[in-house]
C-alpha cells in the first residue's frame, strides 16, 4: 500500500523537509507521477479522484498565475513541479541554502538538462539579467547616464 504523508507544504518555496514532517521518498513520488526528463512533463499514474483532468495519464499541475512556476498536489502537499523534477531524476531535495534555476529563464521549461542547484546569489544574478538583458546598473552609473551628480559624503556642491 502507497503511504503519501499528508502535511501541507508553504506556498512561497516547497519547504520539503519541515519539522515534524516526513518527507516524501522518491518511490512513493515515481508511484503516483511519471516525469519526461525531455519535455519536463508529469502525468498521473492513476485516478487521483473523479473529475475532468485527474485521470490515468493526464498532466499535473497549473501554472501559478502570480510566480509563473508550475505547480501541483501530491498527496495532500503542495510542490513547485521544478523541485519534483529535480527530486523526481536525483532522488534528493535540494540543501535549504540552494534553490533550483532555470537555465533558460522559463519558469515553465522544467526539462531536466534546464535544471541546476545554485545558490540565492547566484540565482538572484540571474533575475537581474532575465530582466533587462544584462546586468542593472548601479544608482551611481545610472545617475551619470542622466547628467546627475552622485552624492558623496564630505562634499559641496561646486557652484
Amino acid at each position: 500500500m502507497l503511504v503519501i504523508p499528508l502535511n501541507h507544504g508553504d506556498n512561497s518555496r516547497d519547504r520539503d523537509n519541515q519539522q515534524g514532517s516526513q518527507p516524501m521518498t522518491q518511490d512513493e513520488l515515481k508511484a503516483v507521477m511519471h516525469y519526461d526528463p525531455q519535455t519536463g512533463i508529469f502525468t498521473r499514474r492513476f485516478r487521483v479522484r473523479a473529475g475532468k483532468g485527474s485521470a490515468e495519464g493526464t498532466i499535473a499541475g497549473s501554472r501559478d498565475k502570480l510566480s509563473g512556476y508550475l505547480q501541483m498536489w501530491v498527496g495532500c502537499k503542495h510542490y513547485r513541479a521544478h523541485r519534483l523534477a529535480w527530486f523526481y531524476m536525483t532522488g534528493k531535495w535540494p540543501q535549504e541554502s540552494l534553490m533550483i534555476d532555470h537555465i533558460n529563464g522559463d519558469k515553465a521549461d522544467n526539462r531536466f538538462i534546464n535544471l541546476r542547484l545554485v545558490t540565492r546569489g547566484e540565482n538572484g544574478f540571474n533575475n537581474h539579467k532575465r530582466r533587462s538583458g544584462t546586468l542593472k546598473p548601479s544608482t551611481t552609473s545610472a545617475k551619470a547616464r542622466r547628467g546627475e551628480r552622485p552624492e558623496m559624503a564630505d562634499t559641496q556642491a561646486i557652484g
